[in-house]
């Protein structure tokens, strides 16, 4: 049994090495739609997953901000871009600053709480 990223998981599976038995999200993968989320397939609660984004320093203009936020819009508006990403498995969002601000609370509120609880500890 192994727990991977999407990307990683995604040749084994359609290859046939591997079996995907669900997936850790709120919905199922356009990449595997057969593959049933976890809580589907009686897990409930299990939702994890890989994302990316990007961090500037504190302080950097707002100017800057919208550059960056615009360039990488039109990076996953980019028809090749997109095509490769979905084939990854990957769920293109490109949300505003405000917004992902507001996802890094939820995850640091959502894994603080897993840390917490299972008395995780840096050695």
């Amino acid at each position: 049994m192994m727990v991977a990223d999407l990307p990683v998981l995604l040749p084994h599976a359609r290859g046939g090495a591997v079996k995907a038995l669900s997936i850790a999200a709120a919905e199922r993968s356009a990449a595997l739609p057969e593959v049933p989320t976890a809580a589907e397939a009686g897990l409930p609660g299990v939702e994890s997953g890989t994302w990316y984004g990007l961090l500037a320093p504190a302080g950097t203009s707002p100017e800057r901000i919208r550059t960056l936020r615009q360039a990488v819009v039109a990076a996953l508006e980019d028809a090749g871009t997109r095509r490769a990403l979905l084939e990854q498995g990957g769920n293109l969002v490109g949300n505003t600053p405000e917004e992902f601000a507001a996802f890094l609370r939820d995850e640091t509120a959502k894994w603080g709480a897993v840390v917490r609880a299972a008395q995780i500890r840096m050695d």
